[in-house]
């Protein structure tokens, strides 16, 4: 079983996989520079965070951004190698927000994701054991704090006294409390 956690946005997006042992973290950023990969490593040296950063100038269209959403969440997956079969549990922020052009365009950042996720290898193979969950924003800050209005900051210190697990970015927090609640949702948590 493999839990997967997803903060979707447009301009940082965090990606977390947990199959036992440490989280696989990835971020994937809209940068002004080339893009390119790096790894962030936390104080003990584990690798805390992959980071793929794709170049995409400010004025790149947001359909640029949404296609580049689907290859690289795609890649990553990919990357991952998950078995086809895999039985595949994920949690995902449901697109929010009282402008409705930022929430169409969250909804297809959110879109493009799945489709990166449902489409792997081969256009053609669909991967069929994945069931998905979309939560919200209070949802997830009560799941980890209690509370349905923490800011960002108590997020990550929860985690880190709840999991041990130190990030640095909020929105790779979010997506791993995101997979957690992905698990307990499975264990019937």
């Amino acid at each position: 079983m493999v839990y997967i956690g997803i903060d979707p946005s447009v301009t940082n997006t965090g990606i977390v996989l947990l199959n036992g042992g440490n989280p696989y973290c990835y971020k994937i950023e809209w940068v002004d520079k080339k893009g390119g990969y790096y790894a962030t490593r936390s104080r003990d040296g584990r690798i805390q965070a992959e980071n793929w950063h794709i170049h995409a100038p400010k004025e790149k269209s947001e359909l640029g951004r949404i296609g580049g959403l689907y290859w690289t969440s795609k890649k990553i997956l990919d990357s991952f190698q998950i078995d086809f079969g895999t039985p595949i549990r994920i949690g995902i922020e449901r697109p929010m927000g009282n402008n409705i052009s930022s929430a169409a365009l969250m909804g297809m950042a959110y879109a493009s994701i799945m489709l990166g996720i449902y489409y792997r290898k081969t256009p053609d193979f669909v991967t069929t054991d994945i069931e998905i969950t979309a939560y919200t924003p209070t949802e997830l800050k009560k799941f980890i704090t209690g509370k349905g209005n923490a800011k960002k900051q108590i997020i990550i210190q929860q985690v880190y006294k709840k999991y041990g697990i130190e990030f640095e970015d909020d929105n790779l927090a979010d997506a791993f409390v995101l997979a957690k609640m992905a698990e307990a949702a499975h264990a019937g948590n």
